[in-house]
């Protein structure tokens, strides 16, 4: 969620990150803000955040945004936080205005609506390069996608607002300013339940602009993604009036939609969507009044609210790439695709390409920030920042205190909080306990080189710092973890990240909790169940997700991972 610059030879690149806080403790110069009514606050104001890592890992960087023609100056190495000081911290979009590179947009809230995203709180702008940030309104959109801006004039601008993830709202849609964000006009609008995936500006005529609309929701329990108002649509004056696109597209449902426009041939237009048989990917020759289907494999729309991404070279309209669990590339116009990430972590969420020169590529994935100087052929993986997010963070009693946390699609990570070097905490000092999305690391007190960590829907570790071994202790052998399948005669449900406490009575006692709460006092080798079930149990909760265009059996929050390519149905 974090927004960093890097400094390149006269401006800077901006990238993101999804969710969580960006490494332990990232402030490293601020002072905690408490109010002045007690004692033990006027004693905390005088500690200081310090930095602690780990930088090993990645975390899920959601956007990036670069100057054209503008090398680094350290390839990486140093990059400085910008927003910081801002009230939120998820970050859903950021453009840089063409006619003034000092001018930045940012739309705040993750636009990826995912079971554990952040929310933001409208719109900002910077005129001075991301050293001061005004607050510019539509603070309930919630999430937003994507910004664009004129290219001649930054004061005019669209904002592509996904709203709510769980429920309704007004706040969404298509918003346009044209005095610099003092005032908004909502252009494009379906209902309460539909949002804008995707925004794209023709890049010959700042008037044409095609967007997505989305209609989604999010249950705890299930997640209906596409179909209703899903549509794209297509405006020729700036925004003022839309026309809905369907010519050669899909009659059929179509999931959330992501759109590219050729920068070399700009009557060249793709759009990504997810149907059930009509096909993946569309092209259009004559800027959308047509379409031909191109491509209809599933690989492209791997979760489609997730991705449905699509890129074009600004110097090449038949070389796309799509962003999934993988990032995909064609040189035929979207027929044939293959991979051109390997040795980079999966889920590609951001993707730039120089338009002065293709060869060089920003991305951003679950792993991080990565840099390409070959066209995509091999990456310059940059974890020189702490970009590891967060979902919870425990310690034990040692002398110094060793921290155990869960990181977003990193594992679990435990690290010391003091060392003797004098270049201080190193990425070495670091160790990985667990794979998978890392929820929790509690630590024996009594045995601190014993670490309980958890993973996506249920399976949980014992591992042993001292002798590097670590074995499964889930309570149940059956249906942990991230099945894909419907749970609702599973013996035991899990959430997303189901929690791990420690007794503060009895160290040797860990608790564990489902839909049953289950306590261990010998590390795991058993369990007893100590409690009834303590959900509601409505066996139509666990049946099948996804909405109309396909089922989903893996985004139910509960015992299942997120994620369509599991138990997927045709």
């Amino acid at each position: 969620m974090t927004a960093f610059t890097h400094r390149w030879t006269r401006r800077l690149v901006i990238l993101a990150l999804g969710l969580g806080v960006a490494g332990l403790a990232a402030q490293s110069t601020n002072q905690l803000s408490l109010p002045p009514d007690t004692a033990e606050n006027a004693a905390l104001r005088t500690l200081r955040w310090r930095n602690i890592g780990p930088a090993n890992p990645g975390g899920r960087v959601t956007v990036v945004a670069g100057l054209p023609g503008r090398p680094p100056v350290n390839n990486g190495v140093t990059f400085a936080p910008v927003f910081d000081d801002q009230p939120v911290a998820s970050i859903g979009a950021i453009e840089i205005a063409a006619s003034n590179e000092n001018v930045l947009w940012v739309g705040t809230g993750e636009g990826d609506p995912r079971n554990s995203t952040s929310f933001g709180n409208g719109v900002y702008r910077s005129s001075d390069a991301g050293r001061t940030w005004t607050h510019l309104g539509l603070d309930d959109t919630e999430r937003i996608k994507r910004i664009a801006v004129h290219p001649q004039n930054p004061d005019v601008a669209l904002v592509c607002a996904l709203g709510h993830a769980w429920g309704p709202n007004e706040e969404r849609g298509v918003f346009r300013t044209t005095d610099g964000g003092r005032t908004w006009q909502k252009v494009l609008y379906r209902n309460p339940d539909t949002g804008c995936s995707e925004i794209v500006m023709d890049p010959s005529n700042p008037q044409t602009l095609y967007a997505g609309m989305y209609t989604f929701r999010r249950r705890p329990w299930r997640f209906d993604s596409g179909g209703g108002e899903t549509a794209l649509y297509k405006t020729t004056d700036g925004g003022s009036t839309w026309q809905k696109l369907s010519k050669g597209l899909p009659a059929s449902a179509l999931d959330r939609i992501g759109i590219a426009v050729s920068r070399s041939s700009p009557n060249i237009v793709y759009m990504i969507t997810e149907t059930k048989t009509d096909g993946t990917l569309f092209r259009s020759e004559d800027r959308g009044e047509s379409w031909t289907k191109v491509n209809d494999s599933s690989q492209l729309t791997f979760r489609p609210f997730y991705y449905s991404d699509i890129r074009v070279d600004p110097n090449d309209p038949n070389r796309v790439f799509a962003l999934a669990s993988t990032l995909l590339v064609s040189d035929d116009a979207g027929r044939n695709f293959r991979t051109t990430s390997n040795g980079v972590h999966g889920d590609h969420q951001a993707l730039w390409i120089d338009p002065q020169n293709s060869k060089r590529i920003l991305s951003g994935s679950d792993g991080g920030f990565q840099v390409s100087y070959d066209a995509g052929l091999t990456w310059s993986i940059l974890n020189t920042v702490p970009f590891t997010q967060y979902y919870r963070v425990e310690y034990d009693l040692q002398q110094p205190y060793t921290l155990c946390g869960g990181l977003q699609d990193n594992g679990v990570w435990c690290g010391p909080s003091m060392v003797t070097s004098r270049e201080g905490i190193r990425k070495r000092d670091w160790v990985t306990v667990s794979g998978g999305d890392g929820f929790s690391g509690v630590q024996n007190l009594a045995e601190p080189w014993i670490v309980y960590s958890t993973s996506q829907g249920g399976p949980i570790y014992a591992t042993n710092l001292k002798n590097n071994t670590s074995r499964a202790v889930a309570p149940y052998p059956r249906h942990i973890g991230s099945t894909g399948n419907p749970i609702a005669d599973y013996k035991y449900r899990f959430n997303w990240n189901a929690p791990i406490v420690r007794s503060p009575h009895d160290t040797r006692v860990v608790y564990y909790g489902g839909n049953v709460l289950f306590r261990t006092a010998d590390s795991g080798m058993s369990w007893e169940t100590i409690s009834p079930d303590l959900t509601t149990n409505g066996h139509r909760r666990g049946q099948h997700g996804g909405g109309v265009p396909l089922h989903d059996h893996g985004d139910l929050g509960v015992a299942g991972a997120e994620g369509r390519h599991l138990g997927r149905h045709r």
